[in-house]
């Protein structure tokens, strides 16, 4: 792993976020909470390289952006041999940040030169190398280069650039060392912000005409059908990996809540989701609910949910195992990935009809559609409960499902297929 720093004293950074990190996440009363937030507030002032801070631009920022692109539009022979990608430091590796790190790893498996350039305050960036220093399963990352904190202009050419969240796209719209622009689609990112001066921040990074690689085909439609954009779409990793594992069963024990408490999330339906597992409960006073996804801790308010925040990767497959319906709740455009692994583990999906369409999630076939109120939601889990043939022929055909799916490895040959043509 090569890393790039710049002035960055580690050890006293590895110390301060390995404290902060813990307190924050648990949080260990309202007082160390609140310094918590101020350390963190107080480092990600030192950014100056870094996402929405990053969003000044003028018209020559967007005249010399086009003429890149338009320059590998008109390209005959297109070719990519070097990458330099632009993410968000992290403290895990789940959903998201999962899906860049398979196409990053791939990339390398290609012999394709890599730089990641780690968008973050110094002490995140700095302890996210170090907890990834110390993970064995991202040992390939040596292959890389890694820049933290980067001033755009000090960074290398490259072939292609690519940004992986919103606040990493106006630093892309800035690095015109390279040949071609791209846009990991991962949501419609205008959905994540409640204050509308980040949704508009949000918007118009999607009028860079940077060239889009989705994980969902109706991100593909929007970037094309309400930007006039360019794009392509693929079906992405799962953190279960093959071979998935089909087992029916004869009864319904225990149930799982994919719970992202409110107000740090707000797209997973919790408030709506509690309420209905309060009308299950109600219905089933002996069935277990289990939740997790979030480390934040909520008042259950009597219901006797097991929360068990973070689930290891390594223990992810294991645990959707031990369970046999899940909740799962998307307030956004995108399917999302975890019905899909439910359903390589036969767990019966419940999730949430969605205004836009998708080919993904079948009614009544491999999963349940329910509307976002409580009484659907609880009225979904006994249309499985009251019929083990039904429920066993959701979980047989999610299975299949998924099993029919193409290998992530073929999706990601056409995807950088279409990224040279």
């Amino acid at each position: 792993m090569n890393v790039h720093r710049y002035n960055i004293n580690d050890k006293l950074l590895y110390l301060l976020f390995s404290i902060y990190t813990p307190l924050k996440r648990y949080r260990i009363g309202k007082l160390i909470r609140d310094k918590g937030y101020k350390l963190n507030n107080l480092f990600s002032k030192l950014n100056l390289h870094n996402g929405f801070i990053n969003d000044d631009f003028d018209d020559n920022d967007l005249i010399r952006n086009y003429e890149v692109i338009d320059r590998w539009e008109n390209l005959q022979n297109k070719s990519i041999k070097s990458m330099t990608w632009f993410i968000p430091a992290f403290i895990n590796t789940h959903a998201g940040m999962n899906n860049i790190l398979y196409f990053i790893r791939y990339l390398l498996d290609r012999n394709i030169d890599i730089n990641i350039v780690l968008l973050e305050s110094k002490i995140g960036a700095s302890y996210c190398l170090y907890l990834l220093s110390r993970n064995k399963e991202y040992s390939w990352l040596k292959k890389a280069n890694i820049y933290e904190n980067s001033p755009i202009g000090c960074l290398p050419y490259s072939d292609a650039g690519v940004a992986t969240r919103c606040d990493t796209a106006y630093s892309l719209l800035k690095y015109n060392n390279t040949k071609s622009k791209f846009y990991f689609l991962q949501d419609d990112e205008r959905l994540l912000y409640s204050e509308k001066g980040k949704q508009d921040l949000a918007e118009r990074t999607y009028h860079f005409r940077f060239i889009g690689i989705a994980t969902a085909s109706c991100l593909k439609q929007m970037y094309i059908d309400e930007f006039g954009g360019k794009a392509e779409s693929y079906f992405t990793a799962l953190s279960i990996k093959r071979p998935y594992t089909l087992t029916l069963k004869k009864q319904i024990n225990r149930l799982f809540f994919y719970a992202r408490p409110e107000p740090n999330n707000t797209r997973n339906g919790f408030s709506v989701g509690i309420e209905a597992l309060r009308e299950i409960r109600r219905r089933h006073s002996n069935l277990e609910i289990v939740t997790a996804g979030s480390d934040t801790k909520f008042d259950d308010r009597g219901l006797g949910i097991k929360q068990l925040g973070y689930i290891p990767l390594e223990k992810l497959k294991d645990f959707y195992l031990s369970c046999d319906v899940g909740i799962y709740i998307l307030l956004s455009r995108h399917t999302g990935v975890i019905p899909f692994e439910l359903m390589a583990t036969s767990v019966a999906v419940l999730t949430n009809r969605q205004p836009y369409s998708q080919d993904y999630l079948k009614h009544g076939e491999n999963c349940i559609l329910f509307d976002l109120t409580p009484l659907s939601i609880a009225d979904a889990f006994d249309a499985l409960y009251g019929n083990v043939d039904y429920y066993n022929t959701i979980i047989s055909n999610g299975y299949k499902y998924v099993s029919q799916m193409p290998s992530l490895e073929d999706e990601m040959d056409r995807i950088f297929q279409f990224m040279i043509t």
